[in-house]
């Protein structure tokens, strides 16, 4: 079975043509019973299950419904919103040197864009690791510890009961705790509290977004 792909490139959008690649794969290899091999040289990139091959039929219908009943706001995305702001997501990691294999870990709240920063690492291969905002420092220097992640994408706080919680701190109190120190920690801002940024390290997302609109990442298969 021969299956055509698009090739991992990086490109502005311009309705340049992109080129494609050709991939063999055997679905399933059972010459040593009874032990099974399915899709051997096979490729496949799960943000192109979830949102790119439902662009050409169905580019207008939703695909994402962010709801907050805590901040009573609610924000549907179609396949083709979904698709620029993953692009923009990953757009800010290439800026800031993320590549496949590269962490990336992620504590946010329930909101649109942690599942952005989600499919952003599937698209070009970095491996995320989602933690728990409600996480003590020290819980979360152990997990930056283990996971080692290039960036960290944070929100500056949650909202639970009425009341903020914030995130920023905790996380600023965790990175002093560990050995490991990421290069950067990307901040979405949803003004529910005030805080502080460390120059060199930190980033607004919004800031960064802006800087990303209008570029377009291809997927890298795995």
């Amino acid at each position: 079975m021969v299956i055509q792909l698009p090739r991992p490139a990086i490109t502005a959008v311009s309705g340049e043509q992109k080129s494609v690649i050709s991939v063999t794969f055997k679905v399933l290899n059972y010459d040593n019973p009874s032990f099974a091999k399915w899709f051997e040289g096979g490729l496949t990139n799960l943000c192109y299950n979830a949102v790119d091959c439902h662009l050409k039929d169905r580019p207008d219908q939703i695909a994402l419904v962010a709801v907050s009943t805590e901040t009573n706001q609610e924000k549907a995305y179609t396949f083709k919103e979904l698709h620029e702001e993953v692009n923009r997501m990953v757009a800010i990691y290439k800026a800031n040197g993320i590549q496949k294999g590269d962490r990336v870990l992620i504590c946010m709240p329930m909101i649109a864009e942690a599942c952005f920063a989600m499919l952003a690492c599937a698209r070009i291969g970095a491996i995320h690791s989602v933690e728990f905002g409600g996480f003590a420092s020290h819980s979360l220097a152990s997990r930056i510890d283990d996971a080692k992640p290039k960036l960290i994408v944070t929100a500056e706080a949650g909202a639970r009961g009425g009341k903020a919680v914030p995130y920023k701190p905790l996380l600023d109190e965790a990175i002093t705790l560990t050995e490991y120190k990421p290069e950067k920690v990307l901040i979405v801002n949803r003004g529910l509290t005030d805080f502080t940024t460390i120059a060199g390290r930190d980033l607004d997302y919004a800031t960064e977004r802006q800087k990303n609109y209008s570029w377009q990442i291809d997927l890298l298969y795995l």
